[in-house]
């Protein structure tokens, strides 16, 4: 009876620890592909790199040239913005990974006027508004979101190009489009031409 107890203990310890491999390596395999997800360092010289890797897999976005990056708030979501080989800024948009590194998650451009992007994070929703102002007559914009009954203005900064963001209030989810009015250090208005 004894020496059959102890082959049911053995049997069970063994069972456990067959368990407890299983579990670690299954942890371990899912770490390593998350990071292989995961490959830019936080800094400009590898943002750069990747970016244009990125710009490269499409003929929307030629040779960007990073202007700079910006972590929106706490979160683990990155902007880079650029301007791209026609002139035209963009911007991509970069995910935080368990490892600290970063993947760029999609990219968009459009203009050299103001533009409005809404980004999704782990903390909450934000506006990203960039543009040129190369003549610095741009003060502050006004961005009317389109879906919600919600308006807010940012300074702008007096650089040839900028990036204003800003976290929205929660529920505003829907935070895709934008209305952008511009004003000038007078407070008025500036009319697109």
């Amino acid at each position: 009876m004894v020496i059959i107890k102890r082959k049911l203990v053995m049997i069970i310890i063994g069972i456990i620890i067959a368990i407890f491999i299983v579990v670690i390596l299954g942890i371990r395999f899912h770490s390593l592909s998350n990071n292989g997800k995961y490959t830019i360092n936080i800094n400009q010289k590898d943002i750069q790199q990747n970016l244009t890797s990125w710009g490269n897999r499409s003929d929307t976005i030629t040779n960007p040239k990073l202007i700079d990056t910006v972590q929106l708030g706490k979160s683990n979501t990155y902007i880079a913005y650029f301007i791209n080989q026609s002139g035209y800024l963009g911007i991509a948009v970069m995910k935080e990974g368990p490892n600290k590194h970063l993947r760029i998650s999609n990219s968009r451009y459009g203009s050299n006027q103001p533009e409005y992007y809404g980004v999704k994070t782990n903390k909450g929703n934000y506006g990203i508004i960039i543009g040129k102002n190369a003549n610095g007559v741009i003060h502050s914009i006004r961005a009317e979101l389109q879906d919600h009954s919600f308006k807010y203005k940012v300074k702008v900064p007096q650089k040839n190009y900028f990036i204003v963001t800003k976290q929205l209030p929660k529920g505003k989810v829907k935070t895709i489009f934008a209305d952008l009015y511009l004003f000038d250090k007078n407070n008025q208005e500036i009319k697109p031409n």
